[in-house]
């Protein structure tokens, strides 16, 4: 586990960093889920953990976002494209939401360094205006758009945190990651 926070927050950012998973990596979870990778957390300015431990709950606008990016959830023994895993107040049901990148599809590859850049941006308040979209080896391969984080400006982006959990993996398996770059426009 690897977080920062950079309270209170900004409504836009980027995060830019290198990851290469090991030759062989098996995205397994005993569970038959696929790992959490990367989350990029809204906590309330007063609360810089109100991110944490929420799973399947509902954000309702004022309390927390979380805007996730992983390896598809598919237990399958090689790596699968990114995906986006986010809990937001429009979602559907209590899980975080999946969002798949569209065709064609681009794996993530094992035994080689890659290029992620996550960006999001919130809305304003009242409104649908936010996003979030990420780019593998410089080529857009998901977005989505008019989104509604938050319904107060209490609520922002304010923690990166690189949770690689993987429960109950079929071995110890590594991945790596370098040149974290956060910044906002």
């Amino acid at each position: 586990l690897i977080t920062r926070w950079f309270m209170p927050g900004y409504d836009e950012v980027f995060v830019k960093f290198y990851v290469m998973f090991q030759e062989g990596f098996k995205n397994q979870r005993s569970d038959g889920a696929g790992m959490h990778f990367l989350v990029v957390c809204g906590n309330n300015i007063n609360d810089s953990r109100s991110c944490w431990g929420k799973p399947a709950i509902v954000p309702n606008g004022a309390d927390y976002f979380y805007a996730g990016l992983d390896p598809e959830e598919v237990n399958l023994p090689t790596l699968q494209p990114l995906s986006f895993y986010t809990y937001w107040p429009g979602m559907t049901c209590c899980y975080g939401n999946v969002q798949f990148q569209p065709s064609p599809k681009v794996a993530l590859v094992t035994g080689q360094w890659q290029e992620v850049v996550f960006h999001i941006k919130l809305n304003t308040p009242g409104q649908s205006d936010g996003l979030q979209e990420v780019w593998l080896n410089g080529v857009k391969k998901l977005s989505q758009q008019n989104m509604r984080w938050r319904t107060t400006t209490d609520l922002r982006l304010n923690e990166v945190r690189f949770d690689n959990y993987m429960p109950g993996g079929p071995q110890t398996q590594y991945l790596w990651v370098d040149d974290i770059t956060v910044w906002r426009p």
